[in-house]
């Protein structure tokens, strides 16, 4: 159970994931990442605000986090993420990237990427929460789906179960 992964939101708020990214990274220095990477259904974006909660056991609130918004609102790092050419990119409120990008790819649905706040609680729940604001006061329809992405370093030196033979 040591590498379980349990996610849930708030009771009240339904949410359907289309898409869940995990990926592990382990380096030769003795460290790993974590990356996380949520595709939520337009459908389920009813608030102001989306959170979205894991229960990982090996969390400890000394573990770094890092929102990885930055990077996919850069079109070439999205194009490799989502293995899709993308024809167009434009940001959630013109003049500001801070708020979100939406990205037209060439044979997928749009994303509108967005920034997430992640946060570790001392019982090792990861909590990710969005402010949709913009999102909602978009007027193209049907609106995208929303993605983000974040990674957490475990402190420890591997997630990955090891076994000797």
């Amino acid at each position: 159970m040591e590498n379980s992964f349990f996610i849930y939101a708030q009771q009240a708020n339904v949410i359907k994931i289309e898409r869940l990214h995990l990926c592990s990274w382990e380096f030769n220095n003795n460290s790993s990442l974590v990356e996380f990477g949520f595709e939520v259904s337009k459908e389920s974006l009813h608030t102001e605000s989306l959170t979205i909660s894991l229960f990982i056991p090996w969390v400890e609130s000394s573990c770094e986090t890092k929102d990885l918004y930055e990077k996919l609102s850069i079109a070439d790092n999205s194009r490799f993420i989502f293995n899709d050419s993308i024809n167009e990119s434009k940001y959630l409120k013109n003049n500001t990237s801070s708020l979100g990008v939406i990205h037209k790819f060439s044979d997928r649905n749009e994303l509108c990427i967005l920034p997430a706040k992640v946060e570790i609680n001392e019982d090792k729940i990861v909590t990710a929460t969005l402010n949709l604001q913009s999102y909602h006061e978009l007027k193209d329809e049907p609106k995208p789906n929303i993605y983000f992405r974040f990674w957490i370093r475990p402190s420890a030196p591997f997630i990955s179960m090891r076994k000797r033979g």
